[in-house]
């Protein structure tokens, strides 16, 4: 049994230190930082506040829609009270 342990333990360090163990060892977690950091950025670029528009050239679209307010919240106009 005491040569199982040797040779566990020399297996453990042949695998662990080396180079390439080490390299996919770190790097999976800086792949999935990288990914999330992306994503949070792209996420960040997206917001865009301005309203989107139609053009109707065929003219079947007679009323035009008011333009929100670009300081509400998300384009949506109060209620008027009465």
């Amino acid at each position: 049994m005491r040569y199982f342990w040797r040779v566990a333990q020399y297996e453990y360090r042949r695998s662990v230190f080396k180079k390439s163990f080490i390299l996919i060892l770190f790097s999976v977690p800086a792949f999935i930082t990288f990914s999330i950091g992306l994503g949070v950025i792209l996420d960040s670029l997206e917001d865009n506040p301005l309203p989107v528009g139609y053009v109707d050239h065929s003219g079947v679209v007679t009323a035009a829609l008011p333009a929100p307010a670009l300081g509400s919240a998300g384009g949506v106009r109060e209620k008027d009270s009465v």
